[in-house]
């Protein structure tokens, strides 16, 4: 694990010896880094040591994080504290820390330190002062999930193990946003949505406890907005919120300060277009033979009427659409948030979308779905998790040939969580266990589906196909009383 040693000021030969064992023993298996706000403070004794060192001063570090070993000198607590400050973020805060003070701090003093440290999810520390060596363990049932510091002398057994084995049920923050099947409500215990339950049994398994927020930005639906989580980093920073289920389309979270575990789930997003359109196919010479053919069956037996109607007035479909690149090539309209245009831009097929877009405000996908249910005469963006959430969707055309992209479901966190390792060896084991798809299967059940309306075209034989044969009739019956008269006034002349 990455090392971290903090040194305060010029120290004794005893401690010299005590420091270079310790060094020797946890801290010499890589390279260095040793960082102070003045390099004064440094101390012979580490600077001609054979271990492979870099020294650094603190107030114009950079990015360390590629580094394992680290060393911070400084004179007394509140200088560390300041450096600390300094280094948070660009320092990597699962390693190891050995804070060295000059001054013989008392405990309360070593107490804020750690918890200074905790507060940017630095755990993994031991402080030397008063020629003794200090740590704590947060995550062990006496210091309450890292809200109460209890000091434990480190003897002989290494003090940078068992770091973050949880021996009570900690809790853990959850801010959340209602999303299609997979938050519903984390207060509804038999239908929370599934990655809810997802959350839930991992949480159990490293041995944590969910507590849901009440009070909760929309930040799913001012990504789609902004195309990245900004607002909730600064809600979660701000608030000290341990973690939340986002969506990302790439392994480029775009955000700093935040990690991601493993994904929980994935999905796909794509186009959901009108139902094709109907075309009337009937020219003259049909439209003739329909006639005759009614003339002369008119005679004989109606039932062939309905069956000469299938055959000879059969409507056919506009082009099926099954990619991208066909619905940029038909005259159809779109809608879509701008959080996806990062994803249409890596597809190559932003620019002639863009050119289809009907520009309208920021909707959820509810209310999207609503719009297209009223008046179908665009298509809208929807997911294999969100779909069902339309009744007949089977009667849509989905572009399914060719995908917008493929999101993937992640939990987020603050940099540097202790339990990111732990959390993502569970969501593994879940995955490959199969429950998920069970979960997903139940979040559809008893959910509120929209039915699309649309218009749709008969095949039956009615009145516009059947004027011809009727005008033709019409002059028949016209020219047959005609002939009657005539003969009447012949014979009659006769």
């Amino acid at each position: 694990m990455p090392t971290f040693v903090i040194i305060v000021t010029l120290i004794s030969l005893q401690q010299v010896n005590s420091l270079e064992e310790f060094i020797t023993k946890y801290l010499s298996h890589e390279t260095l880094v040793i960082i102070s706000s003045n390099l004064e403070n440094i101390d012979d004794f580490l600077l001609i040591s054979k271990q492979p060192k870099l020294v650094v001063n603190s107030k114009s570090a950079p990015n360390l994080e590629a580094f394992n070993s680290y060393l911070i000198s400084e004179t007394e607590s509140n200088s560390m504290i300041t450096s600390l400050q300094l280094l948070k973020d660009t320092v990597n805060r699962r390693g190891r820390f050995l804070v060295i003070l000059k001054t013989n701090c008392s405990e309360t003093v070593l107490k804020n330190v750690f918890q200074k440290m905790w507060n940017f999810y630095i755990s993994n520390v031991v402080i030397y002062t008063n020629l003794r060596f200090v740590t704590w363990y947060p995550y062990h049932e006496e210091n309450q999930c890292g809200n109460v510091v209890n000091l434990v002398t480190v003897k002989s057994e290494n003090p940078y193990e068992k770091k973050i084995n949880i021996g009570s049920n900690c809790p853990m923050s959850v801010t959340w946003e209602k999303v299609a099947l997979g938050i519903k409500s984390p207060f509804n215990k038999k239908d929370p949505g599934y990655f809810i339950r997802i959350l839930e049994t991992v949480l159990q398994k490293v041995n944590t406890t969910p507590i849901y927020l009440s009070q909760n930005i929309n930040y799913f639906t001012l990504a789609l907005i902004k195309g990245h989580y900004s607002d909730l980093k600064d809600d979660m920073l701000k608030r000290n919120i341990d973690m939340a289920i986002i969506s990302l389309d790439t392994t480029n979270l775009g955000v700093p300060l935040m990690e991601c575990s493993d994904f929980l789930w994935q999905y796909t997003l794509f186009f959901v277009l009108p139902p094709r359109s109907r075309t009337k196919t009937e020219n003259l010479i049909q439209k003739l033979i329909l006639s005759m053919a009614f003339l002369y069956f008119m005679n004989l037996n109606w039932i062939y009427i309905s069956q000469l109607s299938g055959i000879l007035s059969q409507p056919s479909y506009e082009p099926k659409i099954w990619t991208i690149n066909d619905l940029i090539r038909s005259t159809k309209t779109v809608k879509f948030p701008d959080g996806y245009i990062p994803a249409f831009k890596r597809g190559g097929f932003y620019n002639d979308l863009f050119k289809k877009r009907l520009q309208e405000k920021a909707k959820s996908y509810e209310e999207q779905v609503q719009d297209f249910a009223k008046k179908p005469d665009h298509g809208i963006t929807s997911s294999t998790n969100r779909i069902y959430f339309i009744k007949n969707k089977e009667k849509l055309q989905i572009v399914s040939r060719q995908n917008i992209a493929v999101f993937k479901n992640h939990v987020l966190v603050r940099k540097g969580y202790p339990l990111l390792d732990k959390i993502n060896q569970v969501i593994i084991r879940v995955r490959e266990s199969g429950l998920i798809s069970k979960w997903i299967y139940e979040s559809q059940i008893n959910i509120d589906k929209t039915t699309v309306v649309f218009e749709e075209l008969s095949n039956s034989l009615d009145m516009s196909r059947l004027v011809c044969a009727f005008v033709l009739l019409g002059v028949g019956i016209l020219i047959s009383v005609v002939v009657i008269i005539l003969e009447v006034v012949y014979a009659n002349y006769n």
